[in-house]
């Protein structure tokens, strides 16, 4: 049996990442700050809700025990009853603003990352493509476009509420009673920094995840890109048995990454008791001692309540956050990979006029191997030259340094006299044509229509540009 070498990663580039992500966002500044507004209005709305309660306990308590008259109870309530009632109305107008423009935010992000990564792999070298699969190529733009949503989402719908929360339920306990406060700030900064630590230790198993599961994805692709070959040679089981092995080392990683959220939660659980525990005690400390009211005991318990789902909610962030971003470093890494084949500064355009081609003392290695050593060759204009050899004596390489698909280690490559280092690489490659060994044909039509409508006439169709010029369309809305 193969064995499966699967690279760590271990080291992800943060700050790197971010810096892009952020730069992406940076777009949408002022739809991020209304989602951070909208956040912070609706965490008040939660604070109100239950300091509502708290007077609706004290209150009652007073009714009760003669301290409150009827008709002043009965404005309280009435008061009181509108507002709770206005509360969830307000909770959600401002929770489908939120998303909504959260929905807007995210779209916009996907698409520009989409786009920038997508036109920036096409426009790097040939020997870039030949050197990466396209099965991970494919699977780490979608991957990595898809972690927007996800890194989005965490700042949005985690990081930003706890803070809030954070913030408005230390900052109400405290005004309170100081002790219950200091419990609540320090449950919450234990619950967070045990879930952020162990996370940090999760970061490796989650990149040998990833890897794996791109070579996954990559023999996937060449199976399916070589099915012909495949069942050519009879091949079917060496397939199968391969694909066993990726999928199971790619199980045995997902689990051992799955693992650490074992301890986490027995940690949090653990944590969220004891921090329950002295809140208890000391509230009914100060209950009993009469510093404390019945309210305010409901007003800080229902408020600790309420700090724990977005603690939970923030593991969960965590647990998104580094998975996207060590699908980022998947993605982001292109980015700094540069186009080793760039058109010099001022380069002009390629005019063919009679097609003359001259390879002239031409050197080209690959990977360290010479190829072509002193190459030299004249193609007359109009004048028919067949290149005739051994199966990797250089003849494919010959087109492609022709269409600079490689820069030459020396020597030169000229078209009517024109150094096609020289020359614009779209216009170089505008000017040839080719017939490929293999047949290559696009999931799509030959019939071009076109997007948009043409001044003065009815419809989007025109005459397709790619079928024969005597085809004649049966529509007056066509010449």
């Amino acid at each position: 049996m193969a064995v499966i070498v699967v690279s760590d990663k271990e080291v992800i580039d943060f700050k790197y990442n971010l810096k892009v992500y952020f730069g992406f966002l940076k777009k949408y500044k002022w739809a991020s700050l209304v989602l951070v507004v909208l956040a912070f209005l609706i965490s008040c709305l939660d604070l109100v809700f239950n300091y509502a309660f708290k007077l609706i306990v004290d209150n009652s308590t007073k009714f009760i025990s003669k301290q409150m008259p009827l008709d002043a109870f009965e404005k309280f309530l009435l008061a009181i009853f509108a507002l709770l009632a206005a509360i969830p109305t307000a909770r959600a107008l401002g929770r489908w603003v939120y998303l909504r423009n959260i929905n807007l935010l995210e779209t916009e992000l996907i698409t520009d990352i989409k786009r920038y990564y997508f036109n920036h792999l096409l426009a790097l070298s040939h020997g870039f493509h030949t050197s990466h699969k396209t099965g991970s190529l494919i699977s780490r733009l979608s991957r990595g476009s898809g972690a927007v949503e996800t890194m989005t989402d965490v700042i949005i719908f985690q990081f930003v509420p706890l803070l809030f929360q954070m913030a408005l339920v230390s900052a109400s306990v405290f005004y309170f009673t100081l002790p219950v406060g200091l419990v609540v700030l320090a449950t919450a900064l234990a619950y967070v920094i045990f879930s952020f630590i162990l996370n940090e230790n999760q970061r490796r198993s989650n990149a040998l995840y990833n890897n794996m599961s791109d070579l996954e994805k990559a023999n996937i692709s060449d199976v399916f890109t070589n099915i012909e070959s495949i069942k050519y040679f009879a091949k079917e089981k060496d397939v199968k048995n391969r694909f066993v092995e990726l999928s199971g080392k790619t199980k045995e990683l997902q689990l051992d990454f799955w693992n650490y959220y074992k301890l986490l939660e027995a940690g949090q659980i653990f944590i969220l008791g004891i921090g329950t525990f002295f809140l208890i005690a000391l509230s009914v400390r100060d209950l009993t001692a009469g510093t404390m009211g019945i309210g305010t005991f409901v007003f800080i318990f229902t408020t600790f309540g309420t700090l724990q789902g977005p603690l939970s909610g923030f593991v969960f962030g965590i647990r998104n956050l580094y998975r996207a971003i060590a699908d980022f470093e998947d993605l982001f890494q292109y980015g700094k990979i540069e186009n080793e084949i760039k058109d010099r500064p001022g380069a002009m355009n390629l005019r063919v006029e009679r097609g003359a081609i001259d390879f002239k003392e031409v050197v080209f290695e690959y990977k360290k191997k010479n190829i072509l050593s002193g190459f030299s060759l004249r193609v007359p204009a109009h004048r028919k030259v067949a290149v005739v050899g051994p199966s990797g004596a250089g003849k494919t390489t010959l087109i492609r340094l022709l269409y600079r698909l490689y820069d030459l280690e020396s020597g030169t490559i000229t078209i009517d006299g024109a150094d096609i280092a020289g020359v614009t690489q779209a216009s170089l490659r505008d000017s040839l044509s080719i017939v490929p060994q293999e047949c290559i044909l696009f999931d799509d039509t030959i019939y071009k229509i076109s997007l948009s409508p043409i001044p003065g006439r009815r419809g989007n169709r025109c005459s397709p540009p790619f079928v024969s010029p005597n085809w004649k369309s049966s529509s007056t809305d066509c010449p």
